[in-house]
């Protein structure tokens, strides 16, 4: 069985202050985190196979609440 180690990458240029991780939290079970320099934080939960799109829903929702920052 080949171990695979997934990262996101910890920044994304138009999320400036967010930082993102990602921890495994059972067998293959992920939570992928992303907070901002305010204390603000969101997730996401997947597991191995889709960790991507994982990420993709917590950058979404980061990109949401930024959104909602500027109105």
């Amino acid at each position: 069985m080949a171990w695979t180690a997934y990262n996101p990458p910890e920044e994304f240029p138009d999320l400036p202050g967010w930082r993102f991780s990602c921890e495994e939290t059972s067998a293959m079970v992920y939570r992928v985190a992303a907070r901002n320099s305010d204390g603000l934080e969101v997730s996401a939960w997947g597991t191995e196979p889709n960790l991507e799109a994982v990420t993709g829903k917590c950058h979404q929702a980061a990109l949401a609440i930024e959104r909602a920052k500027q109105r």
